[in-house]
């Protein structure tokens, strides 16, 4: 729906809002037609309500990258952004909480069929799925760096320790968030949320950049033979870098925030423009 300016005045009259607080359109979903669907208006705010990834629309191609043959293309995190970059048509792997963004807009409008098929594909979009348990993993531009405690979005060259390269990866495009290492467990998103781990929520919402997380929750439990969202954390002594996955493996929809940077499966590509 859109509002002519003078609706937009009364609003903020209203509501009380000076002309230094400005309105945030609610997100949404537009165009589902062609390659992509549109998302609009999609914000990322991290647990201090810091604005990390701000998309007036946002295109998310409604396939995972394929080869010729039509089997989905395998990559790391570090050829993953290579190869969006090769591309050189704005296309980029989207850091975690985005994809977290994209998968709940996704949840809320599952009705429509093409939506349905896009976000099914965070259950299983692989033959290698023999038994129905799902495959869904999707790769992310975040790393973790479990020494400094901090999660880094859209890394450089420099954050790879190993299987990485020297193509100049998301130049100007990195930031940190810093979370708090004592208290941090493997457990499943709903225990994080009804739980009293105060070091988890707020990794949670650090992670998925998320004001409402159990919307993941939701979406494990649509899924074919419900799979429970669970957060997947290394021990208390590991001071490695690692790599961001999500979607269902075995009987979970995990939030992977403990890979090696050597996993590879499948990404999707996002882009601030058609």
């Amino acid at each position: 729906m859109q509002y002519t300016r003078e609706e937009v005045e009364e609003m903020r009259r209203l509501m009380g809002i000076t002309d230094e607080e400005p309105i945030n359109p609610a997100p949404g979903i537009g165009d589902v037609t062609g390659e992509y669907v549109l998302l609009e208006n999609i914000v990322c705010r991290d647990a201090d309500g810091n604005v990390r990834e701000q998309y007036p629309k946002l295109y998310v191609k409604k396939d995972i990258e394929r080869n010729p043959d039509g089997s989905f293309l395998k990559v790391t995190p570090y050829k993953s952004a290579v190869h969006f970059q090769q591309q050189a048509n704005g296309l980029f792997t989207p850091p975690i909480g985005l994809s977290c963004r994209i998968a709940v807009e996704l949840y809320r409008e599952r009705a429509d069929a093409e939506i349905a098929k896009i976000l099914h594909q965070y259950f299983d979009y692989s033959p290698q799925d023999k038994d129905g348990l799902g495959h869904g993993w999707h790769c992310h531009g975040t790393l973790i760096n479990w020494a400094r405690n901090v999660i880094i979005s859209h890394p450089n060259d420099s954050d790879f320790p190993s299987n990485g390269g020297t193509s100049n990866i998301n130049a100007g495009k990195r930031y940190e968030i810093s979370f708090e290492r004592e208290g941090l467990q493997t457990m499943s998103l709903e225990d994080v949320l009804k739980g009293n781990n105060a070091s988890m929520k707020k990794f949670v919402r650090q992670f998925t950049m998320l004001e409402q997380p159990e919307l993941l929750v939701e979406i494990g439990n649509q899924f074919p033979k419900k799979k429970t969202a669970k957060v997947w954390v290394p021990g208390a002594n590991c001071k490695d870098m690692r790599a961001v996955w999500l979607g269902c493996g075995s009987n979970s929809f995990i939030l992977d925030a403990n890979d090696y940077l050597y996993g590879n499966d499948a990404v999707r590509g996002v882009s601030a423009s058609p």
